[in-house]
């Protein structure tokens, strides 16, 4: 499948949620170990159920496909959900479904680039999300996005007879500092000062 290219970081690009890709987020999240680290190990989700899932995404908040920019491989998805326009907030959720592409730096590039559509293309001003305070690996990367720990739902998860708790952390739009978005308009703005340098000379 081409998938259209909506935003485009360093090592991935967001494209438009397909309902064709049901089967393979079905297989994505009836996986026991990702269901482990979202909190979802307990639900069995078939094809049927993961296409009314992306049915009903779609029309709520902002959904897109996370594709690897060297492959062209879909490894994941993210959005935007629970949008509050009176106070400019919203939820976030991100994940690489395809183990292949973990650890390679594609989670902490569509973070970049999913804050940055949140705070400079749809200007809301505060994201949250929540992680289990066992998924180090998440933990690691929205901190180093620049999250912060604001509070817990304490022992809100349990599995195999142990209780977790879940984390809630937040950003401001003050406190994102990433410059993709400025430098794709910036690249735009060269790109139509050489289109008149052009027509100026045609």
């Amino acid at each position: 499948m081409n998938y259209a290219k909506k935003l485009e970081g360093k090592k991935v690009f967001f494209a438009p949620l397909e309902l064709d890709d049901a089967r393979k987020y079905m297989s994505w999240y009836n996986d026991f170990e990702m269901g482990f680290f979202l909190g979802t190990q307990d639900r069995v989700i078939t094809e049927v159920e993961e296409l009314e899932i992306l049915k009903s995404n779609l029309k709520n908040g902002y959904n897109f496909v996370i594709v690897d920019k060297e492959t062209k491989t879909p490894v994941g998805n993210c959005s935007l959900f629970k949008v509050d326009w009176v106070n400019r907030s919203c939820e976030m959720g991100m994940s690489i479904g395809n183990k292949s592409f973990w650890n390679k730096g594609l989670g902490t590039d569509a973070i970049e680039l999913l804050l940055a559509f949140a705070f400079q293309i749809v200007n809301l001003n505060n994201v949250m999300l929540t992680v289990i305070e066992y998924n180090k690996r998440a933990i690691h990367i929205y901190e180093k996005a620049g999250f912060s720990l604001v509070g817990k739902r304490r022992e809100l998860v349990s599995i195999a007879g142990s209780k977790y708790d879940l984390l809630v952390y937040d950003m401001l739009a003050s406190e994102f500092k990433s410059t993709i978005i400025t430098e794709t308009i910036e690249k735009y703005k060269n790109t139509d000062k050489d289109l008149n340098k052009i027509s100026l000379m045609l």
